[in-house]
């Protein structure tokens, strides 16, 4: 393939991407997708732009999300779920350094194995990378606290490791407790929050006294 016509596909690849990419962030804000043609619609885009370009990680990432949202609206199966990993896992083949790809492919691992080896090299690939990013850390407790019955004491141990984290950006904290509450996990964080003097600045605020029983 000659340079010019390589040029012009990986700029067709790159319109079709960014249709897909404007319908997943539209998605993002109205919080669903509105119908199945509109998710078929996103899917075509974002397939063509990888039959035009297979060498972009952010292509796989944005299929790999649109999977995972077409999953959780009942358009596609939940086997597809192994498809998203693979997608998730091509990503960090061509950009191993990106600490949010690694997250996410945690989390879809997690509900594809469960608390696995791999799982648990995913999250570490993640925070190798991007220890202080807050999609990384609220992701990874997220994770952990989806597997609370079944972690080791070492998993625990880096879950309070994180949230001591947390504690040093209130938005990152209060985060970390709405996830916790939807879980009906919140009690594991109101406690550090209530005997921990590291969090002694949020015993006071909302949403903290709002969820924990102080």
């Amino acid at each position: 393939m000659s340079f010019l016509i390589k040029s012009l596909s990986f700029l067709i690849a790159d319109v079709h991407y960014e249709n897909a990419q404007h319908l997943f962030n539209k998605w993002v804000s109205e919080k669903g997708i509105n119908n199945k043609d509109e998710y078929k619609l996103a899917l075509d885009e974002i397939n063509f732009a990888l039959q035009n370009n297979k060498y972009n990680a952010h292509y796989y990432d944005t299929k790999a999300r649109i999977l995972d949202w077409g999953i959780a609206g009942n358009f596609e199966i939940e086997a597809n779920y192994n498809n998203v990993v693979k997608l998730f896992l091509k990503s960090t083949e061509l950009r191993p350094y990106w600490p949010v790809t690694w997250i996410e492919l945690a989390a879809v691992n997690e509900i594809v194995q469960g608390m696995s080896s791999d799982t648990r090299t995913y999250i570490q690939k993640a925070l190798v990378n991007g220890y202080y990013n807050r999609h990384v850390i609220n992701g990874i407790l997220s994770i952990l606290l989806l597997s609370w019955d079944n972690l080791t004491f070492a998993d625990k141990m880096l879950f309070f490791k994180l949230l001591k984290v947390t504690s040093q950006k209130e938005q990152l904290l209060s985060k970390a407790l709405m996830d916790a509450k939807a879980l009906d996990k919140h009690t594991l964080v109101c406690s550090q929050i209530k005997y921990d003097k590291d969090y002694k600045d949020y015993k006071n605020k909302w949403p903290f006294t709002g969820v924990c029983a102080f």
